[in-house]
């Protein structure tokens, strides 16, 4: 008895012990954490006891407070340095069974905080949501992109994994956006009432770990704080942004076959498909047009009769030869028809002597490739199956794979928005055959989720950013889209035209893209397209893409129904932008704007483009006009210095664009201007608005046919040979 006393007085001594020691060494939680970012303008506060957050931005006087529902535990504050910068942590663990570790995070010097919570499998909708702001500022007005096919903009909060801008009638802006997981996560709230992220009701987390990650960026301009947040995403995925003329498709006119080209499905019967392509290039030549690739849209390969839901179709131009290559369904054989190219693609694009671009479907689900490699629905998700085809194609002198039909391959591939690690398996492995081989790639029938995953790839050059055939019905969402497609680091393409749609090729210009036109021989238009590129086939380009202006995003929010008014520029030493302004259906006729809502001060010269005339005139004055139906304006703004303004090569749709002028500056009374010359090219035209009548010099070569007129001083450089290209020094010095 004695023994079995001692022994339950151990035993009780050690179960106090284990009770009591807990709670002897930890310390009661904290009824506040807070951390500080962006040079102490961010403050987040998480209240452990009650599972409550905040973030605050003190600039703009806004707070988003949300709560995960339950009280959390282990929350501690870290710290650290990823890609955006040094960054400050609260950490803890998300209530529930499975312990899942989540934080919320805040960088020293940028605007940014991340949300991050990791969901470990198995799981089922429904996902938590995270964040779940509940309280947010009001009044706020709401830009995103609609889930469909070339992603159009709505002013709400689209429901789908796309950026949602949230802005004041100040042009204060927010840009919040998933972070992780776009194939399978999803934004979800109006904007007021609740702002969160989750996983779609259709995943299946049988393992493994799913993230659901979220950005926030904060910035003043809606455009300004738009292109913040592709840089903060862009660099939290080490993706470099893409040069403007980083490949040929960016840097030089094309050729496309695309749908509403001439010669789409189409082709002269006496001489064949490749037989007029060919005659197409020399056409061009005989009129020193200068075509440095050549599109094969969806004709050129082997598909089925069957649409992607698997109705039947008939042959896509029943008036000319059939064959597997005439059908419209899915990819049966990813390589050339026989019946167009007999000896194959390689020996056509060897006898061209220009690479190609070439267009991709969906998989048939018909195709053979489905016995021998990993198909998911209509979908590729197998790496040998992508370096198979992408190594044909790179033997076949192609330089970039177009991907179009996205929209419809996410929805008839299932598993892309249930498994999570599909959809990323079809761009990953997509991109990675590509780098491989050298291909750069473009997105064609993207939605969001495409986007935002394409911000991984610096392969990914171009992404469409309207339906086929351009045409002013286009501007308006081509324009809208241009930021996104700029934002993740790629480049707008609009799609083909004919040269002699003046507007649509100036447009195209403005983007800073590719440039494409699609006429049928004989009918191209030699001077409108030399108002966009230089002899050596060289796109004169602005920096960026053309995008509305701010106060065209806050009318339209507004529903004010005023001409759509955008702008891009270039900047090397002299700022110069570029203003299109075009009146879509339902606008009312009057347009007005001032050069200091653009960033000007000061005196300016106002340009008119189409008019070849203009103005000097205060940066605070206004700018208005009335449009007709349909009607169009495009101003070049320069700033003036010393009394002096650099107008450039008017005889481009961009004078200043640094293919043609890669460095000016102004300083006492002095204007410096590098002028690129192309091969083939023996003198070009320069305009300097001067208030008195100025003296130019250059380096080498002559100046000839100076005017001074209305302040515009005009005159032609000539040089010695135009045998190669050459980038010569003009000196302007202010009279008077």
């Amino acid at each position: 008895m004695q023994k079995f006393g001692l022994l339950t007085g151990i035993v009780a001594i050690l179960a106090a012990c284990i009770n009591v020691a807990p709670h002897a060494t930890a310390a009661a939680p904290p009824q506040t954490l807070k951390i500080l970012g962006a040079s102490a303008q961010l403050r987040v506060t998480v209240s452990p006891g009650i599972g409550s957050y905040a973030v605050t931005f003190t600039p703009f006087h806004w707070s988003f407070g949300g709560t995960v529902g339950k009280p959390i535990t282990q929350a501690m504050i870290k710290s650290g340095t990823d890609a955006n910068g040094h960054w400050r942590e609260i950490a803890f663990t998300w209530p529930g069974e499975q312990a899942n570790p989540a934080f919320i995070r805040c960088y020293s010097k940028t605007p940014i905080i991340e949300f991050n919570l990791d969901i470990h499998g198995p799981g089922q909708a429904p996902f938590p949501i995270f964040p779940a702001v509940r309280q947010a500022p009001a009044g706020l007005l709401h830009l995103s992109f609609a889930n469909h096919v070339f992603y159009p903009h709505v002013f709400k909060t689209a429901p789908t994994a796309a950026p949602w801008i949230l802005f004041d009638r100040h042009f204060n802006t927010v840009v919040i956006s998933p972070l992780h997981s776009f194939m399978t996560n999803a934004m979800i709230g109006n904007g007021r009432s609740l702002i969160g992220q989750t996983v779609g009701p259709r995943v299946r987390l049988t393992g493994g770990a799913l993230r659901l990650a979220t950005i926030m960026v904060f910035g003043h301009g809606i455009e300004n704080t738009f292109s913040q947040w592709g840089r903060a995403l862009t660099t939290s995925f080490h993706r470099p942004h893409t040069a403007n003329n980083a490949d040929p498709l960016l840097k030089y006119l094309g050729y496309w076959t695309d749908n509403g080209a001439i010669y789409y499905y189409n082709f002269d019967k006496t001489i064949g498909y490749t037989g007029t392509l060919l005659a197409v290039k020399k056409q061009f030549a005989s009129e020193h047009i200068p075509l440095h690739y050549m599109q094969l849209d969806s004709w050129w390969y082997q598909k089925s009769n069957t649409s992607v839901s698997g109705r039947p179709l008939g042959a896509m131009n029943d008036k000319i030869a059939q064959g597997t290559w005439n059908h419209y369904g899915g990819t049966m054989l990813y390589k050339a028809a026989p019946e167009l190219f007999p000896d194959g693609l390689a020996a056509f694009q060897h006898h061209l002597g220009m690479p190609l671009i070439t267009h991709a479907r969906w998989i048939d689900p018909a195709s053979p490739y489905h016995t021998k490699y990993l198909i998911s629905g209509v979908a590729a998700i197998d790496p040998r199956w992508w370096n198979h085809i992408v190594h044909y194609l790179y033997a076949s002198g192609v330089i970039c794979y177009e991907q179009d039909w996205l929209n419809e391959i996410y929805r008839h591939s299932p598993a892309m928005a249930t498994t999570p690690g599909v959809g990323r398996a079809f761009t990953d492995d997509m991109a990675a055959a590509c780098q491989k081989y050298g291909l750069a790639m473009q997105y064609c029938m993207e939605t969001p989720r495409f986007l935002l995953q394409g911000a991984h790839y610096g392969n990914l050059t171009s992404v469409r950013v309207a339906t086929d055939r351009f045409c002013p019905d286009r501007y308006n969402d081509a324009i809208y889209n241009d930021a996104f497609a700029s934002a993740i680091g790629s480049w707008p393409w609009v799609d083909n035209f004919r040269s002699t749609e003046t507007e649509n090729l100036l447009v195209a210009t403005l983007t800073a893209g590719p440039v494409g036109v699609s006429d049928a021989m004989g009918k191209e238009s030699a001077s409108n397209i030399f108002h966009a590129i230089r002899a050596d086939g060289v796109i004169v380009k602005p920096d960026q893409p053309l995008v509305p202006t701010d106060q065209t995003i806050l009318a339209d929010a507004l529903r004010q129904r005023r001409p759509l008014i955008a702008a891009t520029f270039t900047n090397h030493g002299c700022r110069t932008d570029y203003v299109f302004i075009c009146r879509r259906k339902h606008d009312h006729s009057t347009f007005a704007f001032t050069p200091a809502s653009l960033g000007f001060f000061g005196q300016c010269y106002l340009y008119n483009l189409l008019r070849h005339s203009g103005r000097a005139q205060a940066a605070k004055a206004i700018v208005s006009a009335h449009l007709k139906p349909g009607g169009w304006r495009c101003y070049e703004l320069c700033p003036i210095k010393s009394g002096m303004a650099l107008l450039g090569d008017t005889a481009q749709f961009v004078p200043t664009g640094r293919s043609r002028i890669p460095h000016a500056a102004i300083s006492h009374g002095t204007l410096t201007i590098a002028l690129r010359f192309a091969k083939g090219e023996a003198a070009l035209p320069l305009q300097v608005y001067a208030a008195a009548m100025p003296k130019v010099t250059t380096s080498s070569g002559a100046i000839s046919a100076v005017r001074y007129h209305g302040h515009i001083a005009s005159f032609q450089v000539k040089r010695s040979s135009s045998s190669s290209a050459e980038t010569i020094t003009i000196t302007v010095r202010a009279g008077g």
